[in-house]
């Protein structure tokens, strides 16, 4: 998230689940280089990035085993569902209550739509840099949510940068994900 670090964001979210008096939540990082280990020991568990969708939930069942005891359910197929990984929607309703829940994906839309608009800047500036990273960002995000299709996405233009043909129909798309994951979110 733009501003706050992943160290401060974690401690941040320990803090809100202590005050409210909910359990122990599951805090994983990502990152696309390995943490030190003293920033490590902060979470639950590390996923270096690129990461398939599978080892994310793979994380988030193992969560569910030492709670329960009981077995995990199976991983479902990630682009089963286009917009939303199913699988991941599903841990994370059972490990967060509704509200926090519904605060923490219009908290990740909003800040990918504002980085979408940061991209929209940076490539009529043809700042291709800046580009690339906020679809990094946006990517990065995804795979805590379980936004599929986003995530698709925002791979896509992160990999090919601006494309002066075509890049205003890209970022069109990414706004289009948005809304459509928006409305699903409010149907579940």
């Amino acid at each position: 998230m733009a501003g706050t670090s992943g160290t401060e964001l974690a401690e941040q979210l320990r803090s809100i689940a202590r005050a409210a008096g909910l359990p122990r939540m599951l805090l994983l990082a990502m990152s696309a280089t390995a943490p030190r280990q003293e920033v490590a020991a902060i979470y639950d568990g590390f996923l270096l990035k690129p990461f398939p969708m599978e080892q994310l939930a793979v994380a988030l069942q193992s969560k569910g085993q030492q709670d329960s005891g009981a077995p995990a359910s199976t991983t479902t197929d990630p682009t089963a569902n286009n917009c939303l990984d199913e699988s991941v929607y599903q841990h994370l309703v059972a490990a967060i209550p509704a509200t926090q829940l519904q605060e923490l994906f219009t908290m990740f839309l909003d800040d990918a739509e504002r980085r979408i608009a940061k991209m929209r800047v940076a490539a009529d500036t043809g700042d291709d840099a800046t580009y690339r990273k906020e679809g990094h960002a946006i990517k990065g995000g995804c795979s805590m949510v379980g936004a599929a299709e986003l995530h698709r996405l925002a791979t896509d233009a992160e990999q090919r940068g601006i494309d002066p043909a075509n890049h205003v129909a890209s970022l069109d798309e990414l706004l289009i994900a948005c809304g459509r994951l928006r409305r699903i979110l409010v149907a579940h």
